[in-house]
């Protein structure tokens, strides 16, 4: 872990804007030589240690960086007490940003990593922070429920998002609904879901094949949505015991 230097707030907020040019950048040479000007400048530039980390590395190696990018952003933030007096309203300080990207990405590696219990507690405590949730974090912690098989968690999770809007919490009622022996809520639930977005239901019924890894960037209602829900809650779709059967033989409407 760098050892903290003496970086003047004009180095810094260069450090931070060459990050934020390594983000908009499709091409990797620009990104790496970006997020090295900005480690050059600032070496615990939090969004430029991000960005290299998230270069290809076994689940271990990338947990352990994210970890200490956490840490180190942590620290710099000012640690416990800024963090407690800051809580509920973390994301409408910029400053705090950075912090909370490498805590979602060290969310996202715990879920991927199949360690789901981490990633639960990651998830939990960034929405204390931000309940507004500006991450989307609550796409990540629907997945690890999902994955747990919690649907205690899931439970808890539905009720605090605007399911009537997001059709991914939409899609993860009926499934809730049903898990938990309510048919009648699920066919509520499907109405709305089927209204948000419909192209969901031919992977939803078996229809169509799971599509490949979707990234977060869709539109709402469209086939790219679709393939978000896939990436986040289709596994447990098709893993819920009747749950296929169950959807082909719901009326079209």
């Amino acid at each position: 872990m760098p050892k903290q230097k003496k970086v003047s707030p004009e180095d810094r907020d260069q450090a931070q804007e060459l990050a934020y040019d390594a983000m908009m950048s499709t091409d990797g040479e620009e990104v790496m030589r970006l997020c090295a000007q900005a480690l050059k400048l600032d070496p615990r530039c939090t969004d430029a240690m991000l960005i290299i980390t998230r270069m290809p590395l076994d689940h271990d190696q990338a947990i352990k960086s994210l970890k200490q990018i956490v840490e180190m952003a942590y620290e710099d933030l000012g640690g416990a007490a800024f963090i407690e007096e800051n809580r509920g309203d973390f994301w409408y300080l910029v400053e705090t940003r950075p912090y909370m990207r490498a805590r979602a990405s060290l969310a996202m590696e715990y879920c991927d990593a199949g360690r789901l219990e981490q990633a639960i507690a990651e998830c939990e405590a960034m929405l204390e922070l931000n309940p507004d949730d500006h991450q989307a974090v609550r796409h990540t912690l629907l997945s690890a429920y999902l994955q747990l098989g919690d649907l205690a968690g899931l439970q808890a999770l539905l009720p605090r998002f605007q399911v009537e809007s997001e059709a991914i919490f939409a899609w993860a009622q009926v499934l809730e609904r049903f898990a938990a022996g309510d048919e009648a809520g699920a066919r509520r639930a499907l109405a709305v879901a089927r209204n948000l977005n419909r192209h969901f239901e031919a992977y939803a019924n078996g229809t169509r094949p799971l599509p490949p890894e979707q990234g977060g960037m869709y539109e709402k209602g469209e086939e790219s949505e679709a393939a978000y829900i896939c990436s986040v809650i289709g596994d447990a779709w098709l893993d819920q015991p009747g749950l296929v059967d169950w959807l082909k033989q719901q009326p079209a409407t």
